[in-house]
């Protein structure tokens, strides 16, 4: 390695290392060098260059200078800048809102980020918010790389008697994550682990009436293995899921595989779905036990408000119907999800959903699985931003679909359904 040294930000000398095994103590006078960086012309590999930088005097020596923005930082190893990015929003609850984004995040991310969102509504004439922190320990010789999460949400909510609430409810969510390594290196899968636990305020924990509750507040432990591919040919991925809370649970397990055609942009993509505790649908905002998805209403739902755009929003997880059916939790559900993108053709794909259930019924003396008629469907696709923002239109299906839903609505493009996954924005920032 080599370590530059400057003298009022002019660089007056050079001094190249042998490689080290653990750590190198280096001794220099204060009074010659003003500060010094390691490797600035990037000769080398390094795993962390935000520590590469250091000043002999001032208050914040590890950076060289601290600024704020409204543009996000880019391989800025060397300065500390806080981006603030002034937003407005809008949903049924709160009506119209006036938000900030204050972050220190950087392309690529530093070993501790956070974001800060204060929200002030209109609707409810108060400050709503999150805010979320991440510290990351990079793992060496065969050690996982180990996150540290803390989250905190701040927002309005409606009561058990209909009413919305302006004295918001409030979550938090610790997590620690392994990303899981193989100490020679040549892993071609990405694995990781995480723990959760979710800390809910009781009023708002719709799921069971029976959930522990101190000082009102109801406790949800997560635990998520994750096992993806590392190539963007025939991607793969596996997610185990256990969701516990009280003296119930979710179990699942999803594996996704695709088939790639003339382009990595086209093919196949093979969904396998088994769960318990799970429904055949995708999930709509009631079913979020865990506040974990953003919703433009979440207390609205198409099945009942056919006519508003927002009240269609659902989650394409679980069994994965996109049709509506009563929102019913089975014991035992598998389901096979297939969707298919027409070539030269973007954005437009063709699905396929097929799910089975179970559910245990008294017998004579004892319960039984009861194992329901299967039901499938087919549609259209509208994937306008891949992992973000999708339209499904289902157009054929099981008579029991068809029917349940055009009692709903006899229109058939009424029965449509979007996702908007705002949270997959955060996710996106730690892929880079």
């Amino acid at each position: 390695i080599n370590i530059v040294s400057y003298k009022d930000k002019k660089a007056i000398d050079t001094t190249w290392y042998n490689p080290i095994k653990n750590k190198l103590r280096i001794k220099a006078p204060k009074d010659k060098f003003s500060s010094f960086k390691i490797d600035p012309e990037f000769y080398t590999l390094d795993f962390n260059r935000y520590n590469n930088f250091v000043k002999t005097r001032g208050l914040f020596k590890k950076y060289n200078k601290i600024t704020v923005g409204i543009k996000p930082a880019i391989m800025d190893y060397y300065n500390a800048k806080t981006t603030i990015v002034p937003l407005i929003f809008y949903n049924k609850m709160s009506k119209f809102q006036v938000l900030g984004v204050i972050t220190n995040m950087k392309i690529p991310l530093k070993n501790f980020t956070y974001y800060i969102m204060p929200i002030y509504s209109f609707g409810y004439k108060n400050f709503q918010g999150s805010a979320y922190m991440n510290y990351k320990k990079i793992g060496f010789d065969g050690f996982p790389t180990i996150n540290y999460c803390f989250y905190i949400d701040r927002y309005a909510y409606k009561s058990l008697t209909d009413n919305f609430v302006a004295s918001p409810f409030r979550k938090m969510k610790f997590q620690i994550g392994f990303e899981l390594h193989n100490p020679q290196g040549s892993d071609r899968f990405a694995k990781n682990l995480k723990l959760s636990l979710y800390i809910i305020k009781k009023n708002v924990f719709y799921y069971s009436s029976d959930i522990p509750a101190t000082a009102n507040f109801a406790s949800v432990i997560n635990l998520k293995y994750t096992l993806v591919k590392k190539s963007k040919f025939r991607p793969f991925s596996l997610k185990l899921n256990a969701d516990l809370f009280g003296d119930t649970y979710k179990l699942w397990a999803e594996a996704k595989y695709k088939i790639n055609y003339t382009s990595l942009k086209n093919g196949l993509e093979i969904r396998l779905f088994t769960g318990s505790n799970t429904s055949l649908t995708g999930s709509f905002a009631p079913s979020d036990f865990k506040y974990d998805h953003f919703y433009w209403s979440r207390y609205s739902q198409g099945a009942v408000n056919p006519g508003s755009f927002i009240a269609h929003q659902f989650v394409d997880q679980y069994g994965g119907l996109t049709y509506y059916y009563p929102q019913k939790d089975y014991f035992f559900v598998n389901a096979i999800n297939l969707k298919t993108s027409i070539p030269k053709v973007p954005i437009i794909k063709l699905y396929y959903n097929f799910a089975s259930g179970a559910d245990f019924v008294n017998g004579i003396g004892l319960k039984v699985l009861d194992f329901k008629p299967a039901l499938y469907e087919t549609g259209i696709m509208f994937d306008i931003i891949p992992n973000i923002f999708a339209v499904y239109l289902p157009l054929y299906g099981s008579k029991t679909l068809m029917d349940y839903n055009n009692a709903i609505n006899s229109k058939w493009y009424s029965h449509f359904r979007f996702t908007f996954k705002l949270e997959n924005f955060q996710q996106l920032l730690k892929s880079f």
